[in-house]
């Protein structure tokens, strides 16, 4: 039935999913799975506070789920709520300190709030465990050159050109470049 409430999302059947994670919900109280589904429906309806709710349930449910914790950070950096997704996150990295997605998550929530210093610490980390991920190296660039740091300017051009060597069709990397020239 899961799997199927899945499907439905992926169909953009909402409606149907919704029914399906509802059901097993009720017929699993004490299974977070259900609950994420719900939140993640909410999220594609773009019901941010129910979705919010939905989360704080899902990790009251599995409070060692990184993987609740970092969905369930993305929507509250969507309404704003950047030292909860903060502190989501670094649990979340705590508990899965091998995930690049995490750790690239943690730089956007810092990059948001506006700590670009611990945002280019967290894009670092990404790439250490995923040296190639397109997302972290462009959020890094950015971080690096708005800090405006003696030889930011130099690290973001060998960055890039190191990159876009590998990935010549990177025109987002390219435009940062431009910028960074």
């Amino acid at each position: 039935v899961a799997n199927l409430a899945r499907v439905r999302v992926l169909q953009d059947r909402l409606d149907e999913a919704q029914q399906l994670y509802s059901t097993l919900r009720a017929t699993h109280p004490k299974d977070a799975g259900p609950v994420m589904g719900l939140a993640d429906v909410a999220v594609r309806r773009q019901s941010f506070r129910e979705a919010v709710s939905l989360w704080e349930e899902a990790i009251s449910l599995a409070p060692q789920d990184a993987l609740a914790r970092y969905h369930f950070a993305m929507v509250l950096l969507t309404v704003k709520r950047q030292r909860e997704a903060i502190a989501q996150l670094k649990a979340a990295a705590r508990m899965e300190v091998r995930s690049a997605v995490i750790h690239h998550g943690l730089g956007v929530a810092y990059a948001v709030e506006g700590n670009d210093q611990r945002a280019a610490r967290a894009f670092k980390a990404a790439l250490t465990l995923a040296p190639t991920m397109l997302e972290a190296i462009h959020g890094l660039s950015i971080v690096l050159l708005k800090r405006r740091a003696v030889g930011a300017v130099d690290t973001v051009v060998d960055l890039l050109n190191d990159h876009l060597a590998n990935k010549p069709d990177d025109f987002e990397g390219r435009e940062i470049l431009a910028w960074a020239y």
